[in-house]
């Protein structure tokens, strides 16, 4: 539930093809503590490409991190194309991402909840854009107050239904894009703020 709808929200609103949603690969992913390990792995999986994965976000180490695989899904719910990622952990709050521009995935700029806080910088020449989505995951026989489909109604909160119970989340992320490689730091800690998210990327950008 909750990974779904985080990937369907890094990757903006679907605006080409024949997608429809996206889920979690069943190809075996290998889970890396050694940043150097996992440079390697970035290496083999993207040839010819020049993702370096950074040593610290601020005074945030990596913790861990893989190249994990997502699946398209048709209107129909069957999967018809895998794409990789890096995904990365910093500290106990932070994520970074790292995977190859996709047209059918990154197409367009329409944001996918109007309400919600959204801020687009240009740091160099690299437009960065930063997004905080409000997300409600709720249990299938669960049922809306009033306020809560009132915010629903007004694109404030995202809903969405499969969850074991009952759980408020906001998620926060930057996203860009340089050389053909889409970007993103992302967190679901509150303790974040919109600055400290766009000069991670700052920093990113600038060790590029």
């Amino acid at each position: 539930g909750m990974a779904a709808v985080v990937c369907f929200a890094t990757i903006g609103a679907f605006a080409r093809g024949p997608i429809s949603g996206l889920v979690t690969s069943l190809h075996l992913t290998h889970e890396r503590t050694d940043i150097a390990a996992l440079q390697q792995d970035i290496s083999k999986t993207f040839a010819d490409t020049d993702i370096a994965l950074p040593a610290a976000l601020g005074s945030h180490a990596f913790t861990k991190g893989s190249i994990d695989y997502t699946d398209k899904l048709d209107s129909d719910g069957n999967r018809f194309g895998t794409f990789p990622s890096v995904d990365a952990s910093y500290g106990t709050g932070l994520s970074y991402s790292a995977r190859l521009y996709d047209a059918e995935l990154d197409y367009g700029t329409d944001k996918l909840f109007d309400e919600q806080p959204f801020e687009v910088r240009d740091i160099g020449d690299v437009s960065v854009t930063y997004r905080s989505d409000d997300y409600l995951f709720i249990p299938e026989d669960y049922t809306l107050t009033a306020e809560e489909q009132a915010l629903m109604d007004a694109n404030k909160i995202q809903v969405s239904v499969g969850s074991d119970a009952r759980e408020e989340e906001t998620y926060q992320h930057v996203t860009w894009q340089a050389g053909g490689i889409v970007y993103a730091i992302n967190s679901f800690d509150t303790a974040f703020s919109a600055e400290d998210l766009f000069a991670f990327a700052e920093e990113v950008i600038g060790n590029q």
